[in-house]
């Protein structure tokens, strides 16, 4: 991964999803946590000032919402904040990229935060992994019309149809011959073909 100096680096990184508050206004932001580092200090990108739709102004020395440009917030002073001390645990139990999509209230983000809180208290049932369900079953609805079942080709038909083709002329010419056939099968039997004997 690239970091924001611009050095490559490898390792271990865990991400999540929380709401930011900010002025009043949630925004949910994604957030890559790399356990290894050390010293390092939350940092929020232009994805962050962009999903938040925050115009930073830096010659006035201050920062405003894209939608309300009249009210300006000034650059605060650095925060003396308290290092974080309980352990972080990755959560692969939540709603990923794209899913919630078709949430239909106003406030989308509450209630994917709402589903979210959901997974997390349940996470022992919505964990990937586990026994098959018996509960459920898959279908796929094709409409009017029936599913289809077609059998894998192993060869193309082009090939197919050259083997077939082989096979009747080597037949023909007496070089190979049926080993056995059984007419009376309900399903047809494969033939299989005795190489002529090399004296």
């Amino acid at each position: 991964m690239s970091l924001a100096d611009g050095q490559q680096t490898t390792g271990e990184a865990l991400i999540t999803q929380v709401m930011v508050e900010i002025e009043g206004r949630s925004v949910l932001t994604k957030f890559i946590i790399l356990p290894k580092a050390k010293g390092n200090r939350t940092l929020l990108g232009t994805d962050f000032l962009s999903s938040a739709g925050l115009v930073l102004d830096v010659k006035n020395t201050c920062w405003y919402f894209w939608d309300n440009p009249t009210h300006k917030y000034p650059f605060g002073e650095e925060l003396d904040t308290p290092s974080i001390v309980e352990k972080m645990s990755s959560n692969t139990c939540q709603l990923r990229e794209g899913e919630g999509e078709s949430l239909t209230s106003v406030c989308v983000c509450a209630q994917k935060e709402k589903l979210n809180l959901l997974l997390e208290s349940f996470q022992n049932v919505f964990e990937p992994g586990g026994e098959a369900t018996h509960i459920l079953e898959h279908h796929i609805n094709t409409g009017n019309s029936p599913p289809i079942s077609v059998p894998p080709y192993r060869m193309s038909p082009v090939k197919k149809e050259i083997l077939r083709k082989e096979i009747e002329d080597l037949l023909e010419k007496d070089i190979i011959s049926p080993c056995c056939t059984d007419s009376k099968a309900k399903q047809p039997v494969s033939p299989v073909y005795r190489l002529p004997e090399v004296e």
